[in-house]
């Protein structure tokens, strides 16, 4: 019989702070853990400690294993006027150093189109310090990152999941996502380990309220593999032959899922070296 698995408390919620999330961890060489998440504070709006709620990004580390926690130390914190930073992602390279993403929403309220800005920044010494952060996108009304997951391939290439969404993302009633709101997935990608980054030429589609909160694997013949959350009562999936750049229609996997985020990690993970990408066909999706 498998042992029962053993849950910790890292940090309870209050009224101060409803809501703890978007938890990102990485093992160091010492074995010690750090995590990085959002602290989501009460708002005064509707939506409790709901996505327009203010928010910083906040770490922990643990020396045991995981059976005890540090206090919160602040590692992004939001700018006046800037309703939360978001989003954490962390990703050990092959060059040996971390890549850390995170997000600015500048604005994001009811109604009206968001604003968001996307950085990435890099660590040699496993996220004691920081490098100077590139921006990834600036004040855009449109892209999101796909929480918490990152890709390098096996060509060194960098993939980040993302979204490109229409409309305004919360309802005039402020009591959840807009259901007027679209979003089609996609990817952005850098090939010089995170100084400079692209936005993919072709997004997969799909209708109601889109393609949300994509995840990708590489494949064993090198093509890469997204799964998206949607409205269709069944995870989809879309492919792409040349590293994220376009991606395939979706079409269902087969597996009934609610409208719920999916995950999707290799076990073990492993990187491979790619098929000539000419030989391989690709259905090309036009951005809508």
């Amino acid at each position: 019989m498998a042992p029962s698995p053993q849950i910790t408390t890292v940090i309870e919620a209050t009224p101060e702070y409803p809501r703890h999330g978007g938890a990102v961890l990485l093992e160091r060489e010492d074995g010690s853990l750090l995590m990085i998440k959002m602290l989501i504070y009460s708002s005064d709006l509707e939506l409790i400690a709901g996505d327009d709620a203010p928010s910083d990004i906040v770490r922990h580390e643990s020396f045991d294993g995981g059976d005890t926690w540090s206090d919160p130390q602040m590692v992004i914190e939001r700018k006046p006027g800037e309703t939360a930073a978001y989003s954490p992602t962390f990703l050990p390279l092959k060059n040996g150093k971390t890549l850390f993403r995170y997000e600015r929403y500048h604005k994001f309220v009811k109604d009206q189109p968001f604003s968001l800005s996307s950085y990435a920044c890099t660590s040699d010494d496993e996220c004691e310090t920081f490098s100077e952060p590139a921006t990834i996108w600036s004040n855009s009304p449109h892209l999101c990152s796909s929480q918490g997951d990152m890709r390098q391939l096996s060509t060194g290439r960098i993939i980040s999941p993302t979204c490109h969404m229409e409309g305004t993302a919360l309802q005039d009633d402020g009591q959840g996502l807009a259901p007027s709101n679209t979003s089609v997935a996609g990817t952005v990608y850098s090939d010089d380990d995170g100084l400079t980054w692209h936005v993919c030429k072709s997004f997969a589609y799909l209708p109601m309220r889109g393609a949300m909160e994509p995840k990708v694997e590489e494949l064993n013949d090198g093509r890469l593999l997204m799964l998206m959350r949607n409205q269709l009562g069944s995870l989809f999936q879309s492919f792409s032959a040349d590293g994220g750049e376009n991606w395939s229609n979706p079409q269902t996997t087969g597996l009934q899922s609610p409208e719920s985020c999916p995950g999707l990690l290799r076990i073990p993970q492993k990187l491979y070296t790619p098929l000539d990408e000419s030989k391989i066909p690709c259905q090309k999706c036009v951005f809508p």
